[in-house]
C-alpha cells in the first residue's frame, strides 16, 4: 500500500538532495560567469565599461561566498590546523606563492604595469593586501570553526 504523506526521513533526504542541486547550480552559474568575463575581457577585448554589470555581480557573489564560508569556519584548509593552533607558517608559505602568482597574473594581463616608481609601489601594496587577505580569511575561518 502506498502512503501519500512524506515521512520526515524522506523530507530530510529530499532536502539534502535539493540543497546539493542548488549548490551545483550556483557553482555552474558562478564559474560560467567567471568564464564569460574572462572571454569577453581577455579574448574578445571588450571594453571594461561594457562588462561592469557582470563584473559587479561576479565580485559581489565572490565576496558573499567568501564571507559566508569564513563566518561558518569552512574557508580554511584542515592542514592549517595543528595541535597548538593555527599553522601560520604553512599559511604564509601558501600565501607567498599565491601572491606571486596573483601579481604575475595582473602584470601579464596588463591590469598592472611597472613603468614608473608609482606603479612599482602600487604593485607592492596590492600584493601585500592580497597576501594579508590570504592569511586573514583562513585565520578567521579557523577561529570561527573552533
Amino acid at each position: 500500500m502506498r502512503h501519500f504523506g512524506s515521512s520526515s526521513r524522506q523530507k530530510r533526504r529530499n532536502s539534502g538532495f535539493q540543497d546539493k542541486v542548488i549548490s551545483e547550480c550556483f557553482y555552474l552559474m558562478f564559474y560560467g560567469l567567471m568564464l564569460l568575463l574572462i572571454i569577453r575581457v581577455l579574448v574578445l577585448n571588450h571594453p571594461y565599461e561594457s562588462v561592469w554589470d557582470i563584473s559587479l555581480l561576479f565580485l559581489g557573489t565572490s565576496f558573499y561566498l567568501v564571507l559566508r564560508l569564513v563566518l561558518r569556519g569552512e574557508f580554511h584548509e584542515k592542514d592549517y590546523e595543528k595541535r597548538s593552533g593555527f599553522d601560520l607558517k604553512k599559511a604564509a608559505k601558501r600565501g607567498i606563492i599565491s601572491t606571486v602568482g596573483f601579481i604575475l597574473l595582473m602584470l601579464i594581463t596588463g591590469f598592472w604595469e611597472l613603468k614608473s616608481l608609482g606603479d612599482v609601489i602600487s604593485t607592492i601594496v596590492g600584493g601585500l593586501v592580497f597576501f594579508l587577505f590570504t592569511i586573514f580569511f583562513p585565520y578567521v575561518s579557523y577561529k570561527m570553526s573552533g
